[in-house]
């Protein structure tokens, strides 16, 4: 079995990151998994709004949204239970994930649309609306 899109994916154990290589037979007690979705700006004041995106995915349970400050990657992630992992059981896991991960990608775009029709009340247009009125 050939899993292409498996090289970005994240298993986070009881004691380290490490990536997930399907062709190694390993087995290990798994606490999380996670799916990198897309990239964002740490120093973004928006991450604390984004961050609000969990209560968007409480409909999936086992699943939520992190911030990896490391690579600046929002991750997706499910909790798994198994001390024992099969490659059908994964990939079923993962395709499950991809498509909650394309469901995320919805919620940011929706999100930031919302975003951007908002007002810019930054120090600059404070500043520009100010001198409009003078």
């Amino acid at each position: 079995m050939d899993l292409h899109w498996n090289d970005n994916i994240i298993i986070i154990t009881d004691n380290e990151k490490r990536e997930w290589r399907l062709d190694t037979g390993m087995t290990m007690e798994i606490l999380a998994i996670s799916v990198p979705v897309l990239k964002i700006n740490p120093a973004n004041e928006e991450m604390r709004d984004w961050m609000k995106l969990n209560l968007e995915f409480e409909k999936m349970k086992g699943s939520w949204v992190a911030f990896d400050a490391k690579d600046g990657s929002l991750q997706l992630c499910s909790s798994l239970n198994l001390s024992v992992i099969t490659i059908e059981w994964l990939e079923a896991v993962m395709t499950h994930m991809l498509k909650l991960s394309g469901e995320l990608v919805s919620i940011l775009d929706a999100y930031k649309k919302q975003q951007l029709s908002k007002p810019d009340l930054s120090k600059n247009a404070r500043h520009r609306m100010f001198q409009h009125h003078l």
